[in-house]
């Protein structure tokens, strides 16, 4: 028998985990689709515009990995929005 909070914490963990993992499936798995896609020269036949819309596609793609991830935490953290506040504040007082 479990507490009730540290079940709801558990299930809290585990759903951000699988989340994560599934924004890492797709802002990476595009690069690795495309990479075997070369290797085995399925794109051998097609223009350098469509290849080149592709590789910015999947560039973008990965990139959105780096605002994602940040974000999936941000959620699932209620104090990560208080100690970026105290951060904040630090910052502008040291520069003032």
């Amino acid at each position: 028998m479990m507490n009730p909070v540290a079940l709801k914490s558990k299930s809290k963990a585990v759903r951000m985990l699988v989340i994560t993992v599934f924004g890492y499936v797709l802002s990476l798995g595009p690069g690795a689709v495309l990479a075997m896609l070369k290797s085995y020269g399925t794109l051998n036949s097609k223009s350098f515009d469509v290849i080149l819309l592709v590789s910015w596609m999947v560039d973008f793609a990965r990139n959105t990995s780096s605002l994602v991830n940040p974000s999936i935490y941000a959620y699932y953290n209620g104090d990560l929005g208080k100690k970026l506040t105290v951060c904040l504040i630090q910052k502008i007082e040291l520069n003032s």
